[in-house]
């Protein structure tokens, strides 16, 4: 399986591979505009910046990173979106799918890369994971196929299992993570949902759980975090 160090630091090849020929001849740093829904840095930037220098790809020489966090603003997002094309970079990284969204509006064209994706295919990125077709590429964490395997492993982990909690980030939309629902009620299961707010609702949402009887938790994957409280670089 991929960490998530591999996965992110993986996402400086694709920037590698889009250099236009003879940028590393270039007088001028190409520029990366790097756009997040989150309200700052955490480890996912650490390793791109360091996949960047190992590939000789380093911030301030061959390169700038204009970094811009929306902290879960949409509108905002929107905004900052528009200020990253103006300033004409050589691609976008977004890291998440909300950012995808705010500049494909704006410029279909635009190179994006999208280090973590769930399902680029239903997400609308690309007709094939074969041969992708559009301006969007990256990695993508099979989550669509990943979460019935999960919920398949947890039911023969846990014998007598009848109740499962499906806990997700409160940002999302009550649908998110449909899939793993879907799969736990055809096994017979009781589903729970915990759309709790990350981090500060995770506490609360587990004694929740534990009072409505939920017997194991499934935690579908997601790169955005959102709190009210001032939190470590690399919290989430």
């Amino acid at each position: 399986m991929i960490d998530r160090r591999s996965m992110v630091g993986g996402a400086a090849t694709f920037l590698f591979a889009l250099r236009p020929a003879g940028a590393q001849s270039r007088s001028r740093p190409a520029r990366i505009a790097y756009i997040a829904e989150r309200g700052g840095p955490n480890e996912f930037e650490q390793s791109f910046l360091r996949g960047l220098r190992e590939r000789g790809l380093v911030e301030g020489e061959q390169v700038v990173v204009d970094f811009r966090w929306s902290g879960g603003d949409l509108q905002r997002l929107q905004a900052l979106a528009a200020e990253a094309l103006a300033a004409a970079p050589a691609l976008v990284v977004a890291t998440d799918s909300a950012s995808v969204r705010a500049v494909q509006a704006l410029d279909s064209t635009m190179a994006v890369v999208h280090p973590a994706m769930g399902d680029p295919i239903t997400a609308g990125y690309s007709g094939s994971l074969a041969r992708p077709d559009s301006n969007v590429t990256g990695l993508s964490v099979l989550a669509t196929e990943l979460g019935p395997k999960r919920v398949e492993l947890l039911k023969e982990a846990v014998p007598g299992l009848r109740r499962m909690g499906v806990l997700f980030n409160a940002v999302r939309s009550p649908q998110f993570g449909a899939g793993t629902r879907a799969a736990a009620e055809a096994l017979g299961l009781t589903v729970v949902d915990m759309r709790l707010p990350m981090p500060d609702g995770i506490e609360p949402g587990f004694a929740a759980a534990v009072r409505q009887g939920v017997q194991a938790i499934v935690v579908v994957s997601d790169t955005s975090c959102r709190s009210s409280k001032p939190r470590p670089f690399n919290w989430c």
